[in-house]
């Protein structure tokens, strides 16, 4: 059986480090953060619900049997497509690049 080759001080010195910040890391993680991360969680969530939409009284269609991708509504996103399309750069067009 080979012997283990003896560390450096500095890869001691990083191992330690390391150490160190996973056992910090490891005490922030305990019951008493995840409660209050939950609860955090669960305020944001009934303060924003006024706003949310619901899902159930909304149909949405995303994809026309998965055929082609809906049209976006964003002006930006399609000058982006448009871009993507036509190819931006005459050495090298994205439209090739960029399998659509």
């Amino acid at each position: 059986m080979a012997k283990k080759a003896q560390e450096s001080a500095q890869i001691e010195r990083a191992r330690k480090k390391i150490e160190k910040q996973l056992l910090a890391s490891e005490k922030q993680f305990n019951a008493e953060s995840l409660r209050r991360m939950r609860e955090l969680i669960e305020n944001q969530l009934k303060r924003q619900s006024p706003t949310r939409v619901s899902l159930k009284t909304r149909q949405i269609v995303l994809f026309d049997e998965n055929q082609h991708p809906a049209q976006t509504e964003s002006r930006f996103v399609k000058h982006l497509l448009d871009k993507i399309k036509e190819g931006t750069s005459k050495k090298r067009p994205l439209k090739k690049v960029i399998k659509l």
